[in-house]
């Protein structure tokens, strides 16, 4: 579809009236579009007409009554009972230490040299230094 002088001049005036750009589009006919009589508007420089649609006025809402959340109230916490201190303890050096020995260091001899709990335990500490090492009690 090719624009003539006519149609141009038609465009105009019903632009001018106030149509829309379907109803100028119904109106020109011969395959015109409502997007071919945008874009004409548009590279002309003109405005497509726009009626103000009536708006109904907003009706407000009742506010939203505020949920009330309190932490729950919870019994304290026992607290664990202490572990018993290893009384049994071998007094090992490092090289007296075997795999399923307690490495526990318990007290210094020398600088850099230590005695070790060695208890047989079949892990790395014994019960009372591993929950000493893990702290368990902290969570």
């Amino acid at each position: 579809m090719t624009w003539t002088k006519e149609t141009v001049d038609d465009l105009e005036k019903l632009n001018a009236a106030g149509l829309y750009a379907s109803e100028i589009a119904d109106a020109l006919g011969n395959g015109i579009t409502r997007n071919s009589v945008i874009g004409k508007l548009n590279r002309m420089g003109l405005r497509a007409a726009h009626k103000p649609v009536p708006r109904r006025p907003r009706q407000k809402r009742p506010p939203r009554p505020r949920l009330r959340i309190f932490p729950p109230i919870l019994a304290p916490k026992p607290k664990p009972a202490e572990p018993t201190p290893v009384e049994t303890a071998l007094h090992c050096t490092i090289m007296e230490l075997h795999s399923r020995s307690c490495r526990w260091p318990i007290e210094e001899i020398a600088p850099r040299q230590f005695l070790f709990c060695g208890n047989d335990t079949g892990e790395t500490y014994c019960g009372y230094h591993s929950r000493i090492a893990y702290n368990f009690t902290a969570r």
